[in-house]
């Protein structure tokens, strides 16, 4: 069974013919399922955020955010208007002039790749596109068959690329900077705490009623393995569901021994799980707030106890850009890590400033280190290749904002963040990344 189709013949054989058709204007998120977040709220797509801070709002149509609190039925509500909307604008090739999507569109024709080919081509393949496409041509219900989920912001990490929209940990770093009368440098303002935020049991019991059908669970955070009402949605899961795929992001600085004992009775439904790893030692330490010892033991046991492949995730920003060439090498040696996913990058290609984006890096110190990392990466994937028969590093979104990086926006200020952070971490990220300090040095 293939698990990504490229060509006709997969398509049948997954039974997605409707989409491999359609796939230079389709997106697979609405019409397979939907994310919910910490909040309850229901969004497209992890690109499709309710982050209070986005001032545009909501983008459904009736112009309000709709909450699983509000919802008795999930069913009823996907194959609601508010639902179909975005259905029908996609299969009418409307979805480069629609909230969200056309945020995708917009970054996949200036060639830097876009999450709803990902989604399309790239993602586990879930069957049945076909007969839902047939039920829903006929009026009639379609079952929703892959959910995103992020059950509360509870996390044990205050990295510096999130905020407590995410993370309730960042709560210690809002407290440490008003205490200190510390002020965003990218708005003047004073930091404001987040509160904690977790959908109730009444909640996670509608989304238990959705186990049964689905094909494929991502489970996200906050910290996943932070919550219990991961650990029990889990235990339900692999007990009704045998056929399901399941997707963990997780941070791994800790994980319950009972929910190994979990992992390991569906070890053979996890397709991905991903370590969020952004750095090495103390730049680890700096960037990701736990300790790079204490994380990489984590690993460790979960091999140990589960055991099934782990890939590492890196968030690609102005933190570690500079540094991304010692995170493969640390991993790529690591028999039960699979590969390195350098593919979610911190870039904007609009002229919108991105706090941390890749775009305040000047052009021709960029291109220098990513030429150099490219060139080792893809002798790396070569001699892994030959050794493995896959590639270790997966860089294709870096690859592709090469031609189209270009510098603007404020490096001071990023440099102001840093160092905020100092002060909170209680050491200089630049004493442990000499790009870092070397662009410091020759730009401010």
């Amino acid at each position: 069974m293939v698990s990504s189709f490229n060509n006709i013949k997969d398509a049948l054989e997954l039974g997605q013919t409707e989409l491999y058709w359609r796939s230079d204007h389709l997106c697979r998120a609405p019409f397979s399922g939907f994310c919910i977040d910490a909040g309850g709220i229901i969004t497209l797509c992890c690109m499709a955020s309710s982050d209070p801070h986005n001032p545009a709002g909501s983008y459904y149509p009736n112009g309000e955010w709709p909450k699983i609190q509000e919802i008795e039925n999930l069913t009823e509500f996907y194959n609601s208007e508010q639902m179909e909307y975005f259905r029908r604008e996609l299969e009418n090739k409307n979805g480069s002039n629609i909230d969200p999507c056309k945020n995708c569109f917009k970054t996949e024709k200036a060639g830097t790749g876009s999450t709803y080919k990902k989604y399309t081509n790239e993602q586990q393949a879930m069957l049945g596109f076909d007969e839902d496409w047939d039920l829903r041509k006929s009026k009639k219900q379609i079952p929703i068959r892959w959910l995103e989920l992020t059950t509360s912001n509870i996390c044990n990490a205050s990295c510096s690329t999130c905020t407590g929209f995410f993370s309730s940990k960042w709560n210690d770093v809002y407290k440490f900077f008003k205490k200190n009368d510390i002020s965003s440098p990218y708005t003047g303002i004073p930091y404001q705490e987040s509160k904690i935020v977790r959908l109730n049991d009444r909640d996670i019991q509608k989304i238990e009623k959705l186990l049964p059908d689905l094909s494929w669970l991502m489970l996200k955070g906050g910290e996943p393995f932070a919550d219990k009402n991961n650990f029990r949605i889990l235990k339900k899961l692999f007990d009704c569901n045998e056929k399901c795929k399941v997707t963990i992001i997780s941070n791994f600085y800790k994980i319950n021994p009972d929910m190994l004992k979990v992992l390991k009775k569906g070890k053979n439904q996890l397709t991905h799980v991903g370590a969020s790893i952004d750095g090495i030692g103390k730049e680890y330490d700096w960037i990701r707030s736990n300790k790079f010892e204490e994380t990489v033991k984590t690993l460790k046991q979960y091999h140990e106890n589960v055991p099934a492949p782990i890939s590492i995730n890196v968030f690609v920003s102005l933190h570690n850009f500079f540094s991304l060439d010692k995170i493969v090498e640390y991993f790529i040696d690591i028999p039960y890590i699979n590969c390195v996913h350098l593919d979610n990058v911190a870039s904007r290609i609009d002229g919108n400033d991105l706090t941390f984006g890749l775009n305040k890096i000047p052009n021709n110190i960029f291109k220098e280190y990513l030429e150099k990392y490219m060139a080792k990466w893809e002798k790396d994937n070569l001699n892994y290749q030959i050794r493995h028969g896959y590639p270790f590093v997966m860089f294709n979104s870096l690859k592709k904002y090469y031609d189209s990086h270009t510098e603007f926006g404020d490096l001071k200020k990023e440099f102001q963040f840093i160092e905020n952070m100092n002060k909170f971490r209680g050491f200089n990220l630049l004493d442990h990344c000499k790009g870092l300090k070397d662009l410091y040095e020759q730009t401010m």
